[in-house]
């Protein structure tokens, strides 16, 4: 799902983000964080494709002569709000941080104690991510402090802040 944006707010939106910085040009960070802002499920993709379509000196930077090219942009491919993580189930984010750690210690199919990568995509399938085996992967980058390929108890905490973090439960 994309939803639209008038032009004239995306602008005045945009413009918002360069606005605390004296030379008033967005970088590749800002907007990240604007994309972000608004819901983008990658809003670093966003920001690098947003950049290399409306950057047309190449700086680096969308300057006020720039910014037309950039709201062009974002009004034409939308912001995906729909992020494919709940996939017409209910909601996730209506989760609390502690029944998400019970749902995640349902999925120890091997009565281990621990996650290995097949059941966090098999719990990420379950939260409705489109992307499973993709979000088991980053959440043992992020949260698997002893690079076992596990997430145990002890880094259970990791894998729920990284969930609050990509919208799968509230804070």
């Amino acid at each position: 799902m994309s939803i639209s944006i008038p032009e004239e707010k995306l602008e005045d939106f945009f413009k918002r983000f360069g606005n605390d910085n004296e030379d008033r040009r967005l970088s590749k960070q800002e907007l990240k964080d604007a994309f972000d802002s608004l819901g983008s499920r990658f809003p670093a993709w966003r920001a690098k494709r947003a950049l290399q379509h409306a950057d047309a000196n190449g700086n680096g930077y969308i300057s006020d002569q720039e910014l037309d090219s950039l709201v062009k942009y974002a009004a034409k491919h939308g912001i995906d709000k729909g992020c494919g993580r709940t996939s017409g189930r209910t909601s996730i984010k209506a989760l609390t941080e502690e029944q998400l750690k019970l749902l995640f210690m349902r999925f120890d199919t091997d009565g281990d104690r621990r996650l290995s990568r097949q059941e966090l995509k098999d719990a990420f399938n379950s939260l409705g991510s489109r992307f499973s085996a993709w979000r088991a992967w980053r959440v043992l980058c992020h949260a698997d402090a002893n690079g076992d390929g596990y997430i145990s108890e002890q880094e259970l905490d990791g894998l729920v802040k990284y969930c609050v973090k990509h919208g799968y439960a509230k804070k």
